[in-house]
């Protein structure tokens, strides 16, 4: 139990290292400032090194008390034991979706969802094939965005507020925009902003994190 309590402060501090130096630090989220743990934000470590029944109703329990939260706007499912490829865990969230949408009105589904992996190089050919690169977390993960804080980003661009330049901040939070021109406008600001930081640079942080991840879950995991 001590050992797993350690595994999890770890998953959470490796993640929080991502959020500031990637996410926060390149300018993806302009929540980031105001989205914290316990004020807007919900972060969880589940545990398993594969996909069976007990994660996966592990999984969708979770979803399902983050939603009904109202305060919480993002949530985050970490997976730092789970053993699996980019491909199977989009398939594992698009079951997590289904699960989600059938315990809900068709028009009142809380939350949209997306995958995020560490196995994602960069392919900056185009918006679209560069957008798992932006979402290269330490560790598996599902974002979670509530629909509602989706509308309103909708909203904010409609308005022509200031935010609406740097909407490229949720490319890595929606999963499924509100609408193309939407999506069509955010991947290409995506693209933008990793030219102008250098995918070399990025990937150099990513690696960072990667090192500080393996040394933490090796030594956490060690008997006691």
């Amino acid at each position: 139990m001590v050992a797993l309590e350690a595994y999890r402060r770890e998953s959470l501090r490796i993640n929080k290292r991502y959020l500031d130096e990637v996410v926060e630090a390149l300018g993806f989220c302009p929540w980031a400032d105001t989205v914290r743990d316990g004020a807007g934000l919900s972060r969880r470590v589940l545990f398993g090194s594969s996909i069976d029944a007990a994660l996966c109703d592990e999984t969708a329990a979770l979803i399902e008390d983050i939603s009904s939260t109202d305060e919480v706007s993002i949530g985050l499912l970490i997976f730092p034991s789970l053993t699996i490829g980019n491909a199977d865990f989009r398939r594992f969230v698009s079951t997590m979706e289904q699960r989600h949408a059938e315990k809900h009105a068709r028009d009142a589904i809380p939350m949209a969802m997306a995958s995020f992996h560490p196995a994602a190089e960069a392919d900056t050919t185009s918006p679209a094939r560069l957008v798992p690169f932006v979402r290269r977390s330490p560790d598996p993960t599902i974002q979670l965005v509530r629909r509602d804080a989706m509308d309103s980003v909708r909203k904010t661009q409609n308005e022509g507020s200031v935010f609406a330049d740097n909407l490229e901040a949720f490319l890595p939070l929606l999963g499924k925009p509100p609408k193309p021109s939407v999506s069509d406008g955010i991947a290409k600001a995506n693209l933008r902003t990793v030219n102008r930081v250098g995918v070399q640079e990025i990937e150099r942080i990513l690696a960072d994190i990667t090192t500080d991840r393996d040394r933490a879950y090796a030594a956490a995991c060690k008997p006691r």
